[in-house]
């Protein structure tokens, strides 16, 4: 959720009407980005229950003026996508829903997504019209497919996204729609309606990943997996579901080195396109309810090999974490 001072919105200059009347602007709008979208000359804006949403790229201005006139005295909130959690605090305040938005336009310089496109309906549109070219976006994109790519963009952890990020579209506290640099967001003030984005090159054409996910439950834990382990090597042991007793361990490695793990105790996968190494990451934080999490458990690595009777012990131990 993204907070917008009202102050910022003062400057908007129009006439608006609510409850799906179309909303003209008397003056005269500017924009300065070099991008597909521009500011409607005949915007259209959807209001009820406190919440704006309007009807594409080019309205958002007029219906941030909108909510600004509507309650002058609450900030509102920007929303890039349908919550599916209750919160008290946000339901009080008035909506700029832009997760309506969902247009993607595909040229040959890169991809254009609206403000409410998921990073899900990004990897299908990918997957079924992009270049061979475009599709080396999914070694960026975020295994978390229900977030918006707005989200995921203004988000500091997902560095592989930010690289591909060429360029933003956002309405200024003047209300134009400009072009921006990602490091050069406000987000105090700057309402971002559209997220460009190009492929970054890679260092290899070599594999993508090595991916490996264990069989049973051998004891004790190899000890490259907890004992100085490389940058390139990612561990991942989780367990979802009060019914099943048993955790879930997944390793890759990015460049595909061979950890020499044993095949009797590990299936291997090859992953030769980010396309596959995304549909994999994916897959297991859809499994794992990586997007639901409610408890975490903290284990003492100062013990160089922990087994994984130790990690077991945490599950039922665990502090609960109850999400907004």
């Amino acid at each position: 959720m993204l907070y917008v001072r009202l102050s910022a919105l003062a400057h908007l200059a129009g006439s608006v009407s609510a409850f799906g009347l179309p909303v003209t602007p008397t003056g005269q709008w500017l924009t300065t980005s070099h991008l597909a979208a521009t500011v409607s000359d005949t915007p259209e804006v959807f209001f009820q229950s406190r919440i704006a949403e309007p009807a594409d790229v080019g309205s958002v201005p007029s219906a941030a003026y909108l909510l600004f006139k509507e309650f002058p005295e609450e900030p509102f909130v920007v929303q890039y996508r349908t919550r599916t959690l209750y919160d008290a605090d946000i339901e009080k305040r008035p909506i700029l829903d832009l997760s309506v938005l969902k247009q993607i336009t595909i040229d040959d310089s890169g991809i254009t997504v609206d403000a409410g496109i998921t990073i899900e309906s990004l990897a299908t549109t990918l997957r079924t019209k992009g270049s061979s070219n475009l599709k080396e976006l999914f070694y960026s994109l975020p295994a978390a497919g229900e977030l918006s790519v707005v989200e995921a963009a203004l988000d500091g952890r997902y560095t592989k996204l930010h690289k591909a990020v060429t360029e933003v579209q956002v309405v200024d506290t003047d209300g134009n729609i400009k072009s921006k640099q990602l490091s050069d967001i406000d987000i105090q003030e700057d309402i971002v309606v559209n997220v460009v984005l190009s492929p970054p090159p890679r260092e290899s054409s070599e594999l993508v990943a090595r991916w490996y996910s264990l069989k049973g439950l051998p004891d004790p834990i190899p000890t490259i997996l907890v004992s100085e382990l490389p940058d390139d090597v990612k561990v991942i042991i989780h367990k979802y579901g009060m019914f099943n007793n048993l955790p879930n361990v997944v390793v890759f490695v990015d460049g595909g080195r061979d950890l020499e793990l044993s095949k009797d105790d590990w299936n291997e996968v090859l992953v030769e396109t980010p396309q596959e190494l995304w549909y994999l990451q994916n897959s297991l934080a859809n499994e794992g309810g990586f997007g639901q999490l409610t408890a975490t458990g903290l284990l003492d690595t100062s013990k160089v090999n922990p087994s994984f009777e130790d990690i077991l012990k945490l599950f039922p131990d665990r502090k609960e974490i109850f999400l907004n």
